[in-house]
């Protein structure tokens, strides 16, 4: 990426007068739109009121809503909004801090998928960046140049200032979450397979750390702190690039300094799903599951009407929902159903993305999920929902030496980012719904049931969180199902000829639902982290 010249514009206040918020506002346009020295000229002259950019202002009132997988970053996205940050503030700061306390899903060595709906431009933007494998078999971290792109397009309190709150805890009291803790008993095997990664996650003699127990990464925590200092350009265009490179290389990996400084995240126009006089924004290819996610949604809302079937119903029309979107090895039928809702140019998209279920992907035993996300709107509307990956837990389970990064796995087909959602109006820039899952068709099946029940059924949030999950597993009438599905409508599935096959748990989604928009009655709003999990939810006053 070009040098990027950066210019600080005042941050919007909760108490400031509404003609001040329309000037900052416009502010933040012109620096997304048009960094020319002109407009930027332009921007300082007009936007010079309101104090130093950066400043944190305690808000007084409602100031947002935040869920996540790991409960620390869920508490520092609280922090945020509820100090005058915005929802793209308090995602960096909580991505970074999940790269802390969550490196089996979230680490920096990974990659991930955000997607953004802006209130004042009523559009949603899919920022994409996935950990892209080289040619010698390694695989570029994205995360972090993925968080730079999302701050400098919606970021208005200082970059410094969000990733302190990671450094500080990985440096002074960063312990083993629960959820952390559960992930290395999974994955303990992988763990022990390398020194490093060993030394760095294990107790000193290889043993289970307990949760609560310090987890210290010193050498992850003197990356964040070059990040913090420098920008992304200290992971990708820096001696660190080499010394990433080379790192990777000798455990396996093989990558140059140029696939490091060569990556570059991908910013994308989202598909989009009718939903009444709302949009739901999904996530176009590479991204695993967005186009199978529009696909359910269309399927069960536009040609079918979910919300009024009775539980038993609902369940079969997940099921076949799931097959045409997720269970077949090509488009299929699932896209001539859809004739009737997408338009053609709509529809050819849906087709060129479409991402079908592995071969691979067969059984109960790949339903665990195996990413992580968070979901995040404040007071003024924005909202930004994303997911993340390291292509397997722990990614490849090797450290790259002296950097404190675990490397991610070379994506098999169904371990990439899962695709979020949001849903809004973009008539009137009023925002409804938002989630994200991890776990590729796992996460799929789990997110759309979720809007479906919310959206469709107007279930209430935690009840649709809660549901029993169904997901196709091949083409050949298998579906897995959650224990929790009750028997009327395992019954109801095998009267349709399905070969039922019971799972622990399918996916994990975090959401939040504000049934009246946010905007027009925040009081309504619901914010749910997935009980099957070990995260948190938060409202921000």
């Amino acid at each position: 990426m070009g040098r990027m010249i950066k210019v600080r514009i005042p941050l919007l206040y909760h108490q400031v007068r509404r003609y001040t918020q329309a000037i900052q506002r416009e502010c933040a346009r012109t620096r997304r739109a048009a960094p020319a020295a002109a407009a930027l000229a332009f921007t300082l002259a007009a936007c010079g009121g309101g104090g130093p950019s950066g400043r944190v202002v305690e808000v007084d009132g409602f100031a947002g809503l935040v869920a996540a997988d790991e409960p620390f970053a869920a508490t520092v996205g609280r922090d945020i909004l509820g100090n005058g940050g915005g929802a793209a503030d308090a995602a960096v700061a909580m991505y970074f801090t999940m790269a802390v306390t969550l490196p089996s899903r979230a680490g920096l060595g990974g990659g991930g998928v955000c997607i953004v709906f802006d209130r004042e431009e009523e559009a949603g933007e899919v920022i994409d960046f996935p950990p892209r494998t080289t040619s010698g078999g390694g695989v570029v971290p994205g995360n972090t140049r993925g968080m730079a792109v999302l701050h400098a397009r919606r970021g208005s309190q200082r970059w410094e200032y969000l990733l302190s709150r990671a450094e500080n805890r990985g440096r002074f009291s960063a312990t083993y979450s629960r959820a952390l803790i559960r992930d290395i008993e999974a994955a303990q095997a992988k763990l022990r397979g390398d020194a490093e990664t060993a030394r760095t996650l294990l107790a000193a003699d290889s043993a289970l750390p307990r949760e609560g127990d310090k987890l210290e990464q010193i050498e992850l925590v003197t990356v964040i702190s070059g990040i913090r200092r420098e920008g992304a350009g200290y992971f990708y265009a820096g001696p660190f690039a080499q010394r990433l490179a080379e790192a990777s290389t000798l455990a396996g990996g093989a990558m140059t300094t140029d696939d490091v400084r060569g990556y570059t995240p991908q910013i994308a126009e989202a598909v989009k799903v009718p939903v009444g006089p709302h949009t739901a924004f999904f996530a176009p290819q590479p991204t695993y599951g967005g186009t199978a996610g529009a696909l359910i949604w269309s399927l069960l809302t536009e040609l079918q009407d979910y919300g009024a079937a009775g539980a038993e119903q609902r369940a079969t029309l997940l099921a076949a929902a799931s097959f045409a979107a997720l269970g077949s090895p090509s488009p299929g039928n699932g896209f001539a159903e859809a004739q009737a809702v997408f338009d053609q140019g709509e529809l050819q998209r849906l087709k060129a993305s479409y991402r079908p279920e592995p071969a691979g992907f067969a059984g109960p035993g790949a339903a665990a999920s195996e990413g992580a996300g968070f979901v995040v709107a404040d007071q003024w509307g924005t909202a930004v929902a994303c997911s993340f990956t390291m292509n397997g837990l722990f990614g490849s389970g090797r450290t790259a030496r002296g950097t404190g990064l675990l490397l991610a796995a070379v994506d098999r087909g169904d371990t990439g980012p899962t695709s979020p959602v949001i849903l809004a109006n973009e008539n009137n820039g009023e925002f409804f719904f938002a989630a994200s899952a991890g776990g590729g068709a796992a996460g799929v099946a789990a997110l759309s049931t979720v809007m479906l029940e919310a959206v469709a059924a107007e279930q209430p949030l935690p009840d649709a969180v809660k549901r029993g999950r169904i997901q196709a597993s091949r083409p050949n009438g298998t579906v897995l199902i959650e224990s929790s599905l009750s028997a009327a409508e395992r019954a109801a599935l095998a009267a349709q000829g399905l070969q039922v096959v019971p799972v622990e748990r399918l996916g994990r989604v975090n959401a939040l639902h504000c049934p009246r928009g946010l905007r027009r009655d925040p009081d309504e709003c619901q914010v749910v982290s997935d009980p099957r999990g070990w995260g948190l939810a938060r409202r921000a006053e």
